[in-house]
């Protein structure tokens, strides 16, 4: 026998210590485009990056344009004016619903992501009544993994190559909490373990770019060429254009950092290695030193880049640009 599907409660704004989560907008979506758009966050993402604003106007008009009774959206803030984010529960049957969650790059690290999703928890269990939330997420996405784990929820399951995006199929690890364990009168069972083929580990090589004096030359030559590896455009900029496949390194084409030498090694190409911590990245920039690499960038923040961005540029002993970056925040 199914539990009969309750009423939605009033879409009303949530307050925490720090946050006012009030119902999501359509016109949030010029906040959110930064997000949406930025290849980084969405690595881990349900589809590809936006490539303008109107796509994430559409994407808003879809999800919060009706109401059906069965999502509700908060935009996370924190004086009821700017989205930085959303925390949401959608999809919603038979007491049965599923968790969202994003924040923008300026957003992260504060610890925000936890408040946000445990006010949506708390209306989901509480006003709402629900029996069992449900969180999927890609298996390489540590941070995520760890922000359900420190709100009581279970690894459930991961599954095989069963989410398309960009023509791709990836795997999705299955997260959920019942309500009984959220109010702690039941013991929360142990975790699932990870299959074999799951890897969650920062890649080898984070991104390799070359330098170049014709962009839209090599744009498309590049688009041509690459097309045949079915590696497509993840971003681009006045000075850039970037190829590969979500959630994995890429490839980038930019013009020379110094405008007064052609490009070539160390003006426009380097290498980047992808790093697990920040002071994985310091002991890269400290050793390469000690043993003959000249300095291009000391270690710390990249702000222009991502929030989160802390890099370590060297020449290695042959002149060659190497990088080691780290793309996590101190805490999430």
């Amino acid at each position: 026998m199914t539990a009969p599907t309750m009423a939605a409660p009033a879409h009303r704004t949530l307050k925490t210590e720090r946050l006012v989560l009030r119902p999501l907008e359509v016109s949030d979506a010029e906040a959110l485009f930064p997000v949406f758009s930025d290849p980084v966050s969405m690595r881990y993402w349900s589809c590809l990056p936006h490539k303008d604003v109107a796509e994430t106007t559409a994407m808003l008009r879809g999800m919060v344009g009706t109401d059906d009774g069965t999502s509700r959206m908060w935009a996370v803030t924190t004086d009821g004016g700017r989205c930085l984010g959303w925390s949401s529960l959608f999809g919603v049957r038979n007491r049965l619903g599923e968790l969202g969650y994003i924040l923008t790059p300026e957003a992260r690290g504060r610890g925000y992501a936890t408040e946000a999703v445990g006010a949506a928890l708390a209306f989901g269990f509480g006003e709402w009544n629900l029996h069992r939330v449900a969180a999927n997420l890609d298996p390489r996405n540590d941070r995520s993994a760890a922000l359900l784990e420190r709100l009581g929820f279970t690894r459930e399951a991961v599954t095989r190559k069963d989410f398309l995006v960009g023509g791709i199929y990836y795997d999705s690890m299955i997260y959920g909490l019942l309500a009984d364990e959220w109010s702690g009168t039941v013991e929360r069972p142990a975790h699932a373990p990870l299959p074999a083929w799951t890897r969650r580990r920062s890649p080898a090589l984070e991104h390799v770019s070359v330098g170049t004096s014709d962009l839209a030359r090599a744009g498309a030559f590049y688009d041509k060429v690459l097309a045949n590896l079915g590696l497509g455009r993840l971003f681009e900029g006045h000075d850039h254009i970037a190829w590969g496949r979500r959630g994995e390194g890429f490839f980038i084409v930019n013009t020379p950092l110094d405008t007064s030498r052609p490009a070539g090694p160390g003006n426009g190409s380097h290498v980047c290695f992808g790093a697990p911590t920040r002071a994985a990245v310091d002991a890269f920039h400290r050793t390469a030193l000690e043993h003959g690499a000249a300095d291009d960038g000391a270690p710390g923040l990249r702000p222009h880049y991502t929030p989160t961005y802390y890099a370590a540029f060297v020449l290695d002993p042959d002149g060659h640009k190497i990088e080691a970056v780290c793309h996590l925040p101190e805490a999430c």
